[in-house]
């Protein structure tokens, strides 16, 4: 049975400020950018545990196919609380006050 996956609203404007980014850069990216996201939260929704814990926490990051983005999120019960989305080349520790 899958896990309810749950984006925390920190990680809701990370993924509208990049749709409206790739968006901005060629009309219908910003879609295909969502598609891709999409495919992720149905696969941690399936198999949340598929990707190995980070940073000495509890904090697991599935990678998308098609755009540099990690989807940093943490397992609690059956649900999946995504915490971020940022795109690869940012610091992690721009996502760790989101956990405290």
């Amino acid at each position: 049975m899958p896990f309810n996956v749950l984006i925390s609203q920190e990680a809701q404007w990370d993924i509208e400020e990049s749709y409206a980014f790739y968006e901005a850069a060629q009309q219908g990216l910003g879609e295909k950018f969502e598609e891709d996201l999409n495919t992720a939260f149905e696969a941690i929704a399936d198999n949340p545990k598929i990707c190995q814990l980070r940073y000495k926490r509890t904090i697991r990051i599935v990678f998308t196919k098609s755009f540099p983005f990690g989807i940093h999120y943490l397992i609690d019960g059956k649900e999946v609380k995504v915490i971020a989305v940022f795109h690869t080349s940012r610091s992690p520790k721009n996502w760790d006050n989101r956990i405290k």
